[in-house]
Parts: C-alpha cells; structure tokens; sequence
C-alpha cells in the first residue's frame, strides 16, 4: 500500500505549490543579484527591452508587451530609471501626445555591464538539468501558460 502511493502521481495541490516555491526561491536569488547592481529585475528588464529595440526608444506601453508586470507598474519602474539617469523620457515628433522612454548611455552601460555575469547566474539555476529536461521544462511551462487555466478559474 505504501509502495502504491510512493508510486502515485503527485496531486495538483502539490505541483501548484512547488512551481510557487521554486517562483519564491528563483525570485529571492535573481533579487540578490541586483542587490549589488543598483537596478531592480524589473527595471533591467525594461533596460533589456529599451537595448532590443531598433532605436533604443519605445512608447511606454510598448514596454509592458515584454514585461511580466501590471501595467501601471511601468510608469513607476520608468520614473525610478529616470530618476537614476539609465533613461529618459521625450515627446514623438508625429505624435506629441505620445512620450517615448529612451535608453541612456548609463542605462546602456549597465545592460552591457551586466549581461555576461546575468547569462552565468541563469545557467547555475539550471545546471543540473540536462539540455532535454531544460527544453522539456519549458514546453510544460508553456502548455500551463498556453491554458490560461489560473485566469479563467480564479
């Protein structure tokens, strides 16, 4: 009887509260990495997206696109990346109604500077797996995602 169990597929309970685990681990590590850094992962990010683009500057709600945050958290992420010089905010010239939030040269100094120390720092999370566990983790997150089940059941 005890072997049945042992041998039993865990609940949903129970993989719904590991994923919140490894959320609460994975978020406390990525934090203390940019303790050091004076930038949140949340204000990286938007410096990340800043950097992808084509003219380093985008409209604000164009950022939240590549975000996973609310977005009226973009407005306060964009004030605190101002205010800290890695951006700065400027009017379309077709549009004047529309702000642009652009990347400084401090801003692009910071992605550059923390890229290459970031890329480590993801691969020792996932070191332990193997290229087809990694691959098959991440199609599992997906097919969770893709089911929009947390959403529409809440």
């Amino acid at each position: 009887m005890a072997q049945e169990k042992k041998n039993a597929p865990p609940s949903e309970e129970h993989v719904f509260l590991r994923i919140l685990e490894m959320h609460a681990t994975l978020s406390s590590a990525v934090n203390d990495f940019f303790k050091a850094r004076d930038v949140s992962y949340p204000q990286f990010r938007v410096l990340q997206v800043l950097r992808a683009s084509d003219s380093h500057n985008l409209p604000i709600l164009s950022i939240a696109h590549y975000l996973v945050t609310r977005e009226p958290d973009i407005s306060r992420l964009v004030d605190r990346l101002e205010a800290s010089g890695y951006v700065k905010r400027t009017r379309s010239s077709e549009d004047r109604r529309m702000v642009l939030v652009g990347l400084t040269k401090k801003g692009e100094k910071i992605v550059s500077d923390t890229l290459d120390p970031l890329r480590r720092f993801y691969r020792r999370q996932f070191q332990h797996l193997t290229a087809s566990e990694l691959k098959q983790l991440d199609k599992l997150l997906l097919r969770i995602g893709d089911t929009n089940a947390l959403r529409a059941n809440s």
